[in-house]
């Protein structure tokens, strides 16, 4: 008799199949089941048709889009930890990424095909784990949270968060309840979009880190938009704090943002049913003190808002003699002027109602303070500092004789963004990172044959009004052999090396810190014949790695020096030349500079001898370990 086991919880597919390597999981409305079982005789997966027959596959669930799921949340459920769930166009149920796995969730086609729609019924759109990624989706009409936990990207959250009526344990009365945070809790956003949300304690946003997000039209009875977050580069508008129960002296307070930092956002056009239409402060009450949202606004406008009656009320003041402590401005624009350095009363003026970018000559022009900016990029995507000093709110202030567009071309793969802006001869400082199952992504060049064109990184200053990159892909062959990549940093005055494509492109896309300098030599992700691991450590103080085979030195490091942390195995290598079948590795010298506090390693002989006869800074170690200039033969 047959046994037959139904793929419905975690861990089930690991069991069967353990994986070496991060898998693509394709999901598509048009996938032939939700879920599939895995038949013990047959030894093969299956599911089941409309009559309960099982229809067998070849491989694994999700393996293609011939057997895709047809719910993220049971491909969450298979996905092991590195792995990417990827997501076809059309609508789908709530899902959870079932734990904290480290895994990718991204859509082909960006939020404005993707939809995770929770019907108005309980629950929430989707539950992420701390290190889960969701890419490219559109969060609707959840009744409690958009999003709870995990890292969202180019993601919209929409008409989530609707009032429950529920009856009170103590009285049996009908009281009226909210979702904590309507659009988002505990979460970080990117590029995103919260839009006519509804929470208690925030509508748009609560406990969640923002960068370059909007946040609009969301109510809260605690706070319209945020509520203790930490927001950069962000527009927060028309979000309104409103009394749901006149009982609770604390509601209705706080229309744009309560208990957070705010570093060069623009805080407009809210409101509080009672006080700080903008952000927030602290009010004193007869029964003890209620934190009712004193904020921390840098670089940042606060202007147009206000409270009941259509008063002006940009945010709560200090006042000698009452029950209020005020928000804290430093190098901020709103009215009337707060204490605080840098600081003005003057109004700004926008030049649009939809990023509210300053208008040419306004007030927070190159007035804001750059030790406190935050990211590479404005809201709108253009490099954050143009000219001496950062301007003030959520927008950088650059003549359109100077905005260049970069194109992008994935090129057989998936690319986040079409399009995004840059500034003629200013550093691009970001460029996405493309996807493609089962091929390692080399770089942007500008020339569809990488071999006529250059390498475009995030260090490359646009000389033009166009830039057209195209995506370069290698196929991935299986080969524990892989190129180890090099990096330079001028201003770290350190080498940096990695064998993760991902890695290598993500510091290449998006780091204007390193230099990519090509591939330094071939090393194994695993361990082969005559290879011992090579352990990696780093040092936020020295900003540098280090890279060792000995063990003693390793543990050495790892029990007594706490300048270093240890990120383990980088990949493997050769001990000794002897311990090369091939006999073709080379030897990797090793240095170190007390002046720079880093080692470097190379596997260039005549730089070798140059860098120990001409440069004082650096002392010879040694041979640290041996590599292959190639990758060896199979």
């Amino acid at each position: 008799m047959k046994r037959i086991s139904l793929l419905l919880a975690a861990g089930l597919l690991a069991a069967m199949f353990p994986s070496a390597s991060a898998r693509t999981i394709h999901v598509s409305e048009d996938g032939p089941s939700d879920f599939y079982a895995f038949d013990e005789t047959e030894l093969r997966w299956c599911y089941y048709d409309s009559s309960w027959n099982p229809v067998w596959i070849d491989g694994e669930p999700g393996d293609s889009w011939d057997t895709a799921f047809s719910s993220i949340d049971y491909a969450c459920s298979a996905a092991e930890a590195g792995d990417t769930v990827l997501v076809a166009p059309g609508t789908y149920g709530p899902f959870w990424s079932d734990g904290d796995k480290g895994i990718t969730i991204r859509s082909t086609a960006g939020a404005a095909q993707t939809f995770v729609d929770a019907n108005q019924e309980d629950g929430t759109c989707a539950i992420l784990g701390a290190t889960d990624r969701l890419v490219g989706f559109t969060l609707r009409n959840a009744t409690e949270n958009g999003l709870y936990g995990g890292q969202a990207e180019g993601c919209v959250i929409r008409d989530c968060g609707s009032v429950q009526n529920e009856r009170s344990a103590i009285s049996g009365a009908i009281v009226q309840q909210y979702a904590w945070g309507g659009g988002a809790c505990d979460a970080v956003l990117t590029d995103c979009v919260i839009e006519n949300c509804m929470g208690n304690g925030a509508g748009g946003a609560l406990s969640c880190t923002l960068d370059r997000c909007i946040v609009r039209n969301c109510r809260g009875n605690e706070a319209g938009g945020l509520a203790n977050c930490v927001a950069h580069n962000s527009l927060i508008a028309g979000n309104r704090a409103e009394v749901m129960d006149s009982a609770d002296t604390w509601e209705g307070y706080c229309g744009g943002a309560a208990d957070s930092t705010l570093r060069n956002c623009t805080v407009v056009g809210n409101y509080a049913q009672r006080r700080f239409g903008g952000v927030g402060g602290a009010i004193e009450t007869t029964g003890g003190r209620f934190e009712l949202g004193a904020c921390t606004v840098l670089n940042s406008i606060v202007v147009n808002n206000t409270c009941a009656g259509g008063a002006a009320s940009n945010y709560g003041q200090k006042v000698q003699s009452s029950d209020v402590v005020g928000s804290t401005f430093l190098y901020s624009c709103t009215s009337p002027l707060p204490s605080g350095t840098g600081n003005t009363a003057t109004a700004p003026r926008f030049a649009d109602t939809t990023t509210y970018a300053l208008a040419s000559g306004s007030a927070g022009i190159n007035a804001g303070n750059n030790a406190q900016a935050h990211g590479s990029h404005d809201l709108r995507g253009l490099p954050r500092l143009y000219g001496a000093r950062v301007d003030m709110g959520a927008t950088e202030t650059i003549p359109a004789s100077q905005i260049c567009t970069v194109h992008f071309n994935a090129n057989g793969g998936l690319v986040e963004v079409d399009s995004m802006l840059g500034v003629i001869g200013t550093a691009l400082g970001v460029l996405p990172v493309p996807y493609r199952d089962g091929w390692r992504f080399e770089g942007w060049f500008d020339n569809v044959n990488p071999a006529r064109g250059n390498l475009v990184t995030a260090q490359t200053k646009p000389t033009g009004r166009n830039l057209y990159l195209y995506a370069s892909w290698t196929e991935e062959s299986g080969s524990a052999w892989q190129p180890v990549y090099r990096f330079y940093s001028a201003g770290y005055k350190g080498h940096f090396y990695t064998i993760d494509p991902e890695e290598r492109a993500t510091l290449m896309c998006t780091n204007p810190n390193w230099k990519y300098e090509g591939v330094s030599y071939y090393a194994a992700t695993e361990a082969v014949a005559g290879t011992v691991p090579l352990h990696r450590f780093y040092s936020a103080n020295y900003r540098g790695h280090f890279f060792t085979i000995d063990e003693t030195e390793m543990w050495n490091i790892r029990n007594t020096d706490r300048n270093w942390n240890y990120e383990g195995v980088a990949f493997y290598v050769y001990p000794s030349l002897a311990a090369d079948p091939s006999r073709s590795a080379k030897a990797i010298h090793r240095f170190w500079s007390n002046r720079y506090r880093h080692h470097f390693f190379t596997i260039d002989e005549d730089e070798m001898w140059n860098i120990r006869n001409t440069d004082r800074n650096w002392s010879y170690e040694g041979v640290a370990f041996y590599a292959c200039p190639n990758e060896p033969a199979p």
